[in-house]
């Protein structure tokens, strides 16, 4: 019953696994708006209509081959869907019950990126925000009774 751990997962592009990852936030934005009706109904019910879904991924890692990162930087994002190699997004979280949550995101772009380079020539870091605007595959195997 504990939720899913970044420790129990991975986050791919270009198939292979992006950076050596130290803190991650997923933020999935319905952007449900609450309206009332006069005459359908009663106007104390409220109805939740839907608008554009946004997605928005921050993360911090560790550098440690600014290749992926540059690709990800200079590709623009109506040129990822269906490029070969794969530019999807893939987050793959797991847990030892045997759950997992699977998610794949396409048409993306950074719109922030941050690179710390440290005075004591330690390890390079970089903190970036990445919008997508698909989500082409979400997978999720749990006991637990999915809604919506």
């Amino acid at each position: 019953l504990e939720p899913f751990f970044f420790s129990d997962g991975t986050i791919s592009v270009y198939g292979q696994q992006f950076l050596k990852i130290t803190n991650f936030t997923l933020t999935i934005n319905n952007n449900l708006q609450d309206k009332r009706f006069i005459g359908i109904g009663g106007k104390g019910i409220k109805d939740g209509i839907p608008a554009q879904r946004t997605y928005e991924i921050s993360l911090t890692a560790l550098v440690t081959d600014d290749t992926l990162f540059t690709e990800l930087l200079n590709n623009d994002e109506n040129n990822t869907a269906g490029a070969t190699p794969s530019t999807s997004i893939d987050l793959v979280f797991t847990k030892d019950s045997g759950e997992s949550l699977t998610m794949t995101f396409d048409d993306y772009y950074t719109t922030s990126n941050t690179w710390t380079i440290p005075d004591d020539k330690g390890p390079v870091t970089v903190e970036a925000t990445l919008m997508p605007r698909t989500l082409t595959n979400c997978t999720a195997v749990t006991h637990w009774v999915l809604q919506g």
